[in-house]
């Protein structure tokens, strides 16, 4: 059996990916930030979250000096800000409804919730880096929309809200 890379992409471009945005700021204290779909859950004792950025990203010097990453769950109510922070070379926070959040990072409106990272290590991995960040605080509004899929390009999936919000 071969892999391919066509076949790898058609693969993950079909299957539904949660949708994220990671926010830090310059060392201007400029806000930063970019759509990943690459995170995940690395432990829950103690919580610990991993995301990938290609080395072509060019926000990724700024995430590479960054101490702490408020990384949001997207909800459907954020779909136009997760388009916005996925473009290449757009001013992302001139468009982009935000304001101040955890640790003083930038917090974008639309999000189903926020966890304030501590970044402790990074890994190049094949073009990318791979960030390791411990969690250190979370934010869940009352309420929110439910959250964003992103699938076959399209940011026009959501999966139904869950009524408990417990944590």
């Amino acid at each position: 059996m071969t892999v391919t890379a066509a076949g790898f992409r058609m693969l993950f471009r079909s299957v539904p990916q949660d949708v994220w945005i990671v926010t830090t700021r310059d060392a201007d204290s400029s806000p930063v930030g970019t759509t990943v779909s690459s995170l995940t859950s690395v432990s829950s004792d103690p919580p610990t979250v991993a995301f990938s950025l290609r080395e072509s990203a060019s926000v990724l010097p700024q995430f590479l000096a960054a101490e702490q990453i408020l990384v949001h769950a997207v909800s459907t109510e954020g779909i136009d800000a997760a388009r916005t922070c996925a473009e290449h070379g757009a001013d992302r926070f001139a468009r982009v409804a935000w304001q101040t959040g955890l640790g003083g990072l930038p917090q974008v409106d639309g999000a189903y919730g926020c966890l304030l990272t501590r970044v402790t290590r990074t890994i190049p991995v094949a073009g990318s880096a791979l960030f390791i960040c411990p969690v250190q605080a979370t934010w869940i509004p009352a309420s929110a929309g439910p959250p964003a899929l992103y699938r076959d390009r399209s940011f026009n999936w959501r999966v139904e809200k869950s009524t408990d919000r417990s944590t």
